[in-house]
């Protein structure tokens, strides 16, 4: 349910005026929200196994980060998430020796002092921080949770760990903050691949989904710092990964960046768009925030001229592919000008990626 909820929440911000009076969108929620209350436990924990069964760490800050996104869509118990927040806070490790000083501040599934997991950690930290409601009162939880992620980036053991713990102080304004957003820059345009083989592999699938994850986790990052350049071109990659992928809603983070980056840029998109083709008459388009629309051209098309009058924003994406038979392969390249662009207080940020097949 909570998966479901988050992506209604997406579905709220792309369209704020008619599906949020819908009956079916408040039962849905408020369906979902009514079986999350009735299935936490007494010590405001909640579990996989049922009610009172195998109290989950990850799972109860799961709920307590959605909940707190879900709080401009229907009315939440705020003891829901404190109580929440009050168990995860009891499962901090506070050192009683010399031997667990090193995983001081940090979460472990199975409230081991000598085990660290900066992942769970920094998901948890997440949790407390996107809850700003109660910073002031778990102030010395998050503090120690972002010393430990400091302390033991060692143990960072791939980009997917990487990203949450950018997320995590990037949130929490630590001084470890910058040094890993550039990292994250070069990472989130370097490691995040467009193809991969054997596209029906169940590997492939996992690879992909992994993908999705680290771009969205990495969105949410970027969103935290206002008119980054990098969050448009990102969000246009994100979603040429979300066209290969059945279940786009599957994770939590990801309609979870794909609302915020809806409600950053919300503004009203009205222009009309012009585009032609050598040896074609000009197409015209009126664009709103609610059109999505394919174009299909011959093979043979080449020197398109796009240009656009109004404002808001859209994103334009070309595929195609340059074959060649003959010819030295230094020869073969593509020629892109761009003329005639006036600006006014804004930037201009274009992003060309070619292959030859």
């Amino acid at each position: 349910y909570i998966r479901s909820m988050m992506s209604l929440k997406y579905f709220a911000e792309i369209n704020k005026t008619s599906i949020k009076s819908t009956t079916d969108f408040e039962i849905h929620l408020v369906k979902g929200y009514n079986i999350i209350r009735e299935r936490k436990n007494p010590d405001g924990s909640f579990s996989f196994k049922g009610r009172g069964k195998y109290e989950s760490i990850w799972l109860t800050a799961l709920i307590v980060k959605c909940l707190k996104q879900l709080e401009d869509l229907i009315t939440i118990d705020e003891n829901l998430i404190e109580n929440g927040l009050d168990f995860l806070q009891k499962f901090q490790i506070i050192p009683n020796s010399k031997l667990d000083d090193d995983f001081s501040g940090g979460f472990n599934e199975f409230g081991s002092n000598n085990e660290i997991d900066v992942s769970l950690t920094a998901f948890v930290i997440i949790s407390f921080l996107e809850n700003t409601r109660y910073i002031e009162k778990y102030i010395d939880v998050i503090r120690k949770g972002l010393d430990f992620l400091d302390k033991n980036t060692e143990h960072i053991n791939n980009d997917l760990d990487f990203v949450i713990c950018s997320y995590a102080f990037k949130l929490g304004n630590h001084s470890s903050a910058e040094d890993f957003l550039k990292l994250l820059r070069r990472k989130s345009t370097n490691d995040f691949r467009l193809v991969r083989p054997d596209q029906d592999s169940m590997s492939y699938r996992d690879e992909l989904s992994k993908d999705i994850e680290f771009a969205s986790y990495t969105l949410l990052t970027l969103l935290q710092i206002p008119n980054d350049r990098d969050v448009l071109p990102l969000y246009s990659l994100l979603l040429s990964k979300l066209n290969q992928y059945d279940d786009v809603f599957d994770s939590v983070i990801t309609s979870q960046a794909l609302a915020m980056i809806a409600k950053t840029y919300s503004t009203p998109t009205n222009f009309n768009l012009t585009l032609s083709y050598e040896g074609m008459k000009e197409m015209r388009h009126h664009v709103t925030n609610y059109d999505s629309f394919d174009l299909d051209f011959p093979k043979t098309a080449q020197n398109f001229e796009v240009s656009a009058e109004g404002e808001g924003i859209a994103i334009l994406e070309f595929y195609f592919q340059y074959v060649t038979v003959v010819g030295d392969v230094h020869d073969q390249m593509f020629t892109l000008s761009v003329a005639n662009i006036e600006l006014k207080n804004e930037y201009l940020l274009l992003k060309v990626c070619s292959s030859y097949r």
